[in-house]
């Protein structure tokens, strides 16, 4: 029966122990948990798997590097438009096997096995398979490679959990996030073991309430929008200067159906040779421009998709001339996400991050006093881009603050109490150097007695131990050496008193006797039955048995 009730006890243990390993998960890795929740529940299904076996992940992403590394070796040879050109081929699944095996002698054996991707590739396929068939080959063979590796390390798992780590090959994204924080996949691999049915609940609760959020933030995005014409103009200017600078073609920019917005698949770079190598941070899909924006053009007008995606708002904070150039909308993003809950949790991120960066230089009241918030984020442009260039020729690098500090009339706007008042010591200010003290010499006058130097009494926390009189006396009088007064009962050379010595005719008897030599398994010889022990006759009274100088020893 006992058993039978710790059994439910115990379940109630160990569900409270995963709720709370998971509200930790959640303090700690929110902006990692929120992204999961964000896929389907067929993807996270297979990511709770995965996280059963975390050095499968881990392993993973060895034979990640290893072939990466081997890919960019074969593209170093080509320019930086061509090694696109070669990555983009690698995002179709299939298509660089089947290029392989058809060769380069078919031209219609090519084009009836292109018929099946877009239009877009058809022309970089024919040319790189023509004309560099040996790159194609070689491509093909480091992917053979990773794919043999990869079986290898998975063929000891559940056929479950083979099945996951293959579906995550679909999303390389999520790989790469589960190696950058182990520890969250760890718990979450835990959690996923002890109860499933606790952790699949929270991530559906989860993705239920982004979806709802996404719906809510984009119609706050879409109403900021339309209440500041400045923002929205701006945006659109930094959006074509985004454009420029990652090769989108002006032509995009229009007559985009939203119909084909919404029904657009994501393509990512294969997990097996990673992003393009001079990405500065994690680039597994390459979204047209709409997706960064957040809006397309249709018929002449703005079509609102979402708000600007996090790598469009990491550009733009990044560049300090944007602060110049753009402060609108600069100010409408950190009006959108300073202090707000949205349903990506990256863009917060970049925002919050920025204002803790520069709190020396913003001023105090930057976030409240939204009035005065545009024209500080344009001197904030010109004071960064001046101090870029400062840092930039002089040969010991300055910091911030101190650099506002040399040229604050040039940035009114900026910290203008960053020259913080003294702090007062009593009637002294801080800054003032106090003189060092030295204690004062006496010298005597000639042809006078030299006077007993005064000392100042101790100070008042000694006073509680020691007496105050006492301790003066003896420290107004002269140091000279008081031989310490002979005392004869201290004195080591005295003879100690003799010990107490019993009288002879005192007969003590051993408290212990001494026990006999037994042998192991003998009996003792020495044992002696007791006598019949006949009482004492005429005890003496308390009184007698007291005297002075005898000492009777009673057996009990």
């Amino acid at each position: 029966a006992f058993s039978v009730l710790l059994l439910p006890f115990s379940g109630i243990c160990y569900a409270r122990e995963e709720k709370e390993t998971f509200t930790q998960l959640l303090n700690d890795d929110s902006a990692d948990i929120s992204a999961i929740a964000g896929y389907s529940e067929t993807v996270r299904h297979s990511v709770f798997e995965a996280c059963t076996q975390p050095q499968g992940i881990a392993g993973m992403n060895d034979l990640q590097k290893n072939s990466g590394q081997h890919f960019r070796a074969l593209l170093s040879a080509y320019s930086k438009e061509e090694q696109q050109k070669i990555w983009n081929l690698t995002r179709y699944p299939g298509l660089i096997n089947k290029l392989m095996s058809t060769g380069p002698l078919s031209k219609q054996a090519l084009e009836d096995v292109l018929i099946f991707y877009p239009k877009e590739i058809h022309d970089d396929a024919l040319n790189y398979t023509v004309n560099h068939f040996y790159i194609i080959k070689n491509i093909n063979r480091v992917n053979e490679e990773f794919d043999q590796a990869f079986e290898a390390t998975i063929r000891t798992y559940s056929p479950s959990v083979q099945n996951a780590f293959r579906e995550l090959l679909k999303t390389p994204e999520l790989i790469s996030l589960l190696n950058n924080n182990m520890h969250m996949a760890v718990h979450l691999g835990a959690i996923y073991q002890k109860n499933p049915e606790y952790l699949i609940q929270q991530f559906n609760a989860m993705n239920l309430e982004q979806a709802e959020q996404k719906a809510r933030d984009l119609e706050e995005w879409k109403q900021k929008m339309k209440e500041d014409p400045e923002a929205e103009r701006e945006l659109q200017q930094s959006a074509k200067e985004y454009a420029q600078e990652y090769g989108y073609s002006q032509n995009d920019y229009y007559e985009t159906d939203p119909v084909y917005i919404n029904h657009y698949v994501f393509a990512p770079y294969p997990y097996w040779c990673g992003y393009p190598s001079w990405y500065d941070y994690e680039w597994w899909y390459p979204y047209p421009y709409w997706y960064h924006w957040g809006f397309s053009y249709w018929h002449g007008s703005i079509y609102w998709h979402s708000a600007p995606s996090w790598y469009f708002v990491h550009w733009h904070f990044r560049h300090h001339p944007h602060f110049d150039h753009y402060p609108h909308i600069t100010n409408a993003y950190i009006n959108y996400y300073h202090g707000h809950h949205r349903a990506d949790v990256r863009n917060p991120v970049v925002v919050n991050n920025w204002v803790n960066e520069n709190r020396k230089v913003l001023p105090k009241d930057f976030i409240s006093n939204e009035k005065n918030r545009v024209t500080v984020i344009k001197d904030y442009g010109k004071f960064a881009n001046d101090f870029d260039k400062e840092n930039k020729s002089a040969p010991v690098k300055m910091e911030q603050n101190d650099f506002l500090k040399k040229n604050a009339e040039k940035y009114p706007s900026l910290k203008p109490d960053f020259q913080e008042q003294p702090k007062q010591i009593g009637n002294e200010k801080w800054n003032q150097v106090t003189p060092e003290r030295k204690e004062p010499v006496f010298k005597p006058a000639p042809n006078k007695p030299v006077e007993k130097q005064k000392v100042e009494p101790i100070n008042k926390q000694a006073e509680k131990y020691y007496e105050p009189n006492i301790l003066q006396k003896q420290l107004e009088q002269p140091k000279q050496y008081q031989p310490i007064p002979k005392q004869e009962e201290k004195r080591w050379d005295q003879p100690k008193k003799q010990p107490y010595q019993p009288k002879p005719n005192i007969q003590q008897e051993p408290r212990v006797h001494p026990k006999p030599n037994i042998q192991p398994g003998q009996p003792n010889q020495n044992f002696q039955p007791k006598q019949n022990i006949q009482p004492r006759q005429n005890m003496p009274a308390p009184q007698q048995r007291s005297q002075p100088g005898k000492i009777v020893i009673q057996k009990k």
